[in-house]
C-alpha cells in the first residue's frame, strides 16, 4: 500500500497539501480510471460509499473534479493537476 500512496502523491504534486490521503486514493483511482462508480471506488478501498460520496463531494467543492454526464454513463474529469 505504500507504494500506492507514493505513486499518489507524486500524481497530485501540484495540489500541494489540498488533499487528505482518502482524496489521494480517489483522485489516483480516478487517473487510473474515468469511467468508475463510487461503489467501485469503495470496493476498491474498502471504505464505506457514504465516506467515498463524502470525499468526492469536497473534492468537487474544491475544484479538483467534476462529473460529467449522469450517473450511469458518465465520466470524471480532473480539473486541477
Amino acid at each position: 500500500m505504500d507504494k500506492q500512496v507514493h505513486n499518489t502523491e507524486e500524481t497530485c504534486s501540484g495540489l500541494g497539501s489540498d488533499l487528505t490521503e482518502i482524496e489521494q486514493n480517489i483522485f489516483q483511482l480516478i487517473k487510473e480510471h474515468i469511467i468508475i462508480t463510487p461503489y467501485e471506488m469503495a470496493k476498491k478501498l474498502k471504505m464505506p460509499i457514504s465516506e467515498i460520496e463524502d470525499n468526492l463531494g469536497q473534492m468537487a467543492e474544491k475544484g479538483i473534479m467534476i462529473h460529467v454526464g449522469n450517473r450511469r454513463t458518465g465520466y470524471w474529469k480532473i480539473v486541477k493537476k
